[in-house]
């Protein structure tokens, strides 16, 4: 679209034609046009080629962070289900048939638990002895979210639960040590860093580095990483600004 309205501004065709804005709208894929009328009948007679574009580009970047966030999970086969995840099923199911619902059937299970888990963990690099649960995973690293641990040169419509900054808590700017040292005197959980222990957490989110039972920004790999030396080359290239439209740097 965007090579599109380049050309047609180069012949003089005007940036509020509501031709082309409609015809370039209509084209989109239902889940962007839907939102997008909402969007032309918010600005009216003021819609631009250029306003309509940045749109489009913003509504993709949210797509992509969807995915990006999907892809963050960890998910379990069927078969790694937990007795207790099964048996919320089973709870569940035969609620149905009496026609009611018990209360937190449909809850996921708790992501931590002292049985599974080593008691502690000693970082090889650092030599320091962190909790069991800073341990690496089965699945290593997550080649589609690393792209986007990377701090942004521009602020973000976040508010880092650690740090209190302009952007995701993945992309935090403290070190490792720093960001697990502050979420513990916040009170905060090392795997979702909100405020509950890691016993009571349900998330499903594993650290991009390593795929371990924590958040990214407390990894002890964290730094290993964000040396540009030491990206993945078969990762795509790193995002360094928040927006779609904006260019990203070689790796």
């Amino acid at each position: 679209h965007m090579v599109t309205l380049s050309r047609l501004r180069d012949k003089g065709v005007p940036e509020t034609d509501e031709h082309i804005i409609l015809t370039i709208s209509s084209k989109l894929p239902p889940i962007i046009r839907r939102e997008l009328a909402d969007y032309l009948v918010e600005q009216g007679e003021s819609i631009t080629h250029a306003k309509l574009v940045k749109k489009i580009s913003e509504r993709i970047e949210t797509m992509e962070m969807d995915v990006t966030l999907l892809e963050h999970l960890s998910p379990q086969a069927p078969n790694e289900l937990s007795d207790s995840y099964g048996a919320i099923h089973v709870a569940y199911n035969a609620a149905l048939k009496t026609g009611h619902k018990p209360r937190g059937a449909m809850r996921s299970p708790l992501a931590y638990s002292h049985d599974l888990y080593r008691t502690e963990f000693m970082d090889p690099i650092t030599k320091v002895t962190l909790p069991g649960y800073y341990a690496p995973g089965k699945q290593g690293i997550n080649l589609r979210v690393i792209p986007r641990s990377f701090p942004m040169r521009n602020e973000e419509p976040y508010k880092c639960e650690v740090c209190a900054g302009a952007h995701n808590a993945l992309r935090c700017g403290l070190s490792s040590s720093a960001f697990r040292d502050k979420a513990k005197d916040k009170g905060l959980c090392p795997l979702c860093v909100r405020k509950h222990h890691i016993t009571e957490c349900r998330s499903r989110f594993r650290c991009c580095y390593c795929n371990g039972l924590h958040h990214s920004g407390g990894c002890p790999l964290k730094e290993f990483y964000r040396d540009v030396k030491n990206y993945p080359k078969d990762a795509p290239p790193r995002v360094t600004f928040f927006r779609a439209q904006a260019k990203q740097n070689e790796h």
